[in-house]
């Protein structure tokens, strides 16, 4: 739950740094839509979503890769094996995770920022 508030709360801290630094938005014209969509993006997705997948499904998947991730330094330089683990657990997640499910995530909640409609109607046509 602590996960889920925190990256709620650092989602739509970057998007209020965006649309005051990077879109010069004055305070009373911020887009509360907008964060209130990326909010729940930061709660929802990177929150639990991510949650379950770091904490539940890779170390099934790629037990080597957590045993690894705990050894000091000088003992993860003489295991080929947990490395080759960790590799194989970044492909997954970068090849396959980001891709097929973190990007269009996005990509829908920024849809649903500007227009509610907008992925429906993308949907059809």
């Amino acid at each position: 739950a602590f996960g889920c508030g925190l990256t709620c709360a650092k989602t739509v801290a970057a998007d209020l740094l965006v649309q005051r630094s990077v879109e010069k938005t004055p305070w009373r014209r911020l887009d509360a839509r907008r964060l209130v969509v990326f909010g729940f993006y930061g709660l929802a997705y990177l929150g639990a979503v991510q949650y379950f997948l770091f904490n539940k499904v890779y170390p099934k998947l790629f037990p080597r890769a957590s045993a690894f991730a705990a050894l000091p330094l000088g003992a993860k330089l003489r295991d080929g094996a947990g490395a080759a683990a960790v590799l194989r657990q970044v492909a997954a997640d970068q090849g396959l995770h980001w891709p097929l499910s973190a990007l269009p995530a996005y990509y829908a909640c920024a849809a649903l920022g500007r227009d509610a409609a907008a992925p429906v109607a993308a949907f059809h046509k």
